[in-house]
C-alpha cells in the first residue's frame, strides 16, 4: 500500500497541467511511497498526452482514462483505483506546496486522522494571497466543524483517509456542480478524527473563465434540484443537537442560487423561479437557521414562492440603499 494517492482529474488543462504535476513531483518522501493518478476525462486537448509524457519519467504516475463525465466522476474514479492509506483530490489547474508531503503524511499518520485539514492560498498575477486560517491544530470531530461552520467546504483543502470514505460510501455525486458543497459535509459530520495544518499548501488558479465566474444557470439549479435535498435528507439521521449547521449550509446554498439570478437572462429566471418554487419546502432550513440574514430570506421568500428572484433581487437593493 501507498502512503497517499494524489487524484488529479483532466480536462481542458494542458496550459496549466505540466505545472501541477512537477508540484506533486517535487516532494520530500520517495516516488514509491505515493502515487499520482492523473484521470483523463476523455479531454479534448493535449492534457493526457503531457501526463503520458511526464509518467514516462515517474513510474508513479499512473494515467486512468473515462469518457467525458465531469469532475466527480473522475474523481470517483481515482478514488476507487487508489492504493494510498489517504487521498488528496487535486484540481489540475491548481498547484500543491513543494516538498509538503511529508508534513502532511507525518500529521495524518501519527494522529491516525480521517481527514486533515490545510489552508490554502489564492493566486493571481502571481502572487498569493492565503484564503482563511485555522485556528485549532488538535484532533476535533468533524460534526463539531460543521455544526460551527468551520469545516473546509472545497474538497481540496482536506486529505482524507481511503478507509474511512469507502467504509462510509462517500463519493462524489455526479453531473452537477457544486459537488463540493454536498460532499464535504456529509464527510466532516461522519468523520470521527479531524487534524490541521495551519500553512497555506494548496494554490488556486484565479481564473476568470473558470464555472464558478462564468455566466451558468445550470449552477443554481443544481444547487436546489441536488445539492438542497441531498443535505437536506442527510440532515434528517444527524444528531437533533447538530442539525443548526446543516441548516445554515443549506441556507447558503439556497441563498447562492438566487444570487447567481442577478444576471439571468429572463428565460432561464422564469425556469429558476418554476424551480425554486418546487423546492419551496427547503426553505424551512432558512427560516430555522441561526443566521439572521437567512431568517428574513426564509420569510420573504416564503411569503413570494412564486416569484423568488424579484423578492431577493428586492432585498439585495433594499440591504444597499
Amino acid at each position: 500500500m501507498k502512503r497517499i494517492s494524489l487524484i488529479v482529474p483532466m480536462y481542458k488543462v494542458e496550459a496549466y497541467l505540466d505545472r501541477c504535476l512537477r508540484s506533486c513531483l517535487s516532494q520530500d518522501i520517495p516516488e514509491e511511497d505515493y502515487e499520482i493518478l492523473a484521470v483523463d476525462d476523455q479531454s479534448p486537448d493535449s492534457s493526457a498526452a503531457i501526463a503520458a509524457s511526464i509518467a514516462a519519467s515517474h513510474p508513479c504516475i499512473r494515467v486512468l482514462r473515462q469518457g467525458h463525465a465531469g469532475l466527480s466522476a473522475a474523481r470517483n474514479l481515482g478514488l476507487r483505483n487508489a492504493c494510498g492509506r489517504y487521498v488528496w483530490f487535486i484540481d489540475s489547474d491548481d498547484r500543491i506546496e513543494e516538498n509538503c508531503l511529508g508534513k502532511i503524511l507525518e500529521t495524518a499518520e501519527k494522529q491516525d486522522l480521517d481527514i486533515l485539514r490545510i489552508s490554502a492560498a489564492d493566486v493571481k498575477d502571481g502572487k498569493s494571497v492565503r484564503r482563511f486560517a485555522i485556528q485549532e491544530t488538535g484532533v476535533v470531530a468533524g460534526r463539531t466543524l460543521v455544526d460551527e461552520g468551520r469545516m473546509q467546504l472545497c474538497a481540496p483543502f482536506s486529505i482524507f483517509r481511503k478507509d474511512f470514505l469507502t467504509a462510509e460510501a462517500l463519493e462524489f455525486m455526479e453531473g452537477i456542480y457544486h459537488e463540493d458543497a454536498e460532499f464535504s459535509p456529509r464527510a466532516y459530520y461522519l468523520a470521527e478524527r479531524v487534524g490541521s495544518i495551519d500553512e497555506c499548501l494548496y494554490f488556486v488558479r484565479q481564473n476568470e473563465g473558470s464555472i464558478t465566474r462564468s455566466y451558468n444557470p445550470k449552477r443554481s439549479l443544481d444547487y436546489l434540484n441536488r445539492v438542497i435535498p441531498s443535505l437536506s435528507d442527510f440532515s434528517c439521521k444527524v444528531g437533533r443537537e447538530y442539525r443548526k449547521g446543516f441548516d445554515n449550509l443549506i441556507s447558503s446554498n439556497f441563498s447562492n442560487a438566487l444570487k447567481n439570478s442577478l444576471t439571468f437572462k429572463p428565460e432561464d429566471l422564469k425556469e429558476l423561479d418554476a424551480t425554486a418554487y418546487r423546492q419551496r419546502r427547503y426553505l424551512r432550513h432558512l427560516r430555522r437557521s441561526a443566521i439572521l440574514k437567512y431568517r428574513i430570506e426564509g420569510l420573504v421568500l416564503s411569503l413570494f414562492p412564486r416569484h423568488m428572484c424579484a423578492a431577493y433581487k428586492a432585498m439585495k437593493r433594499f440591504v444597499r440603499s
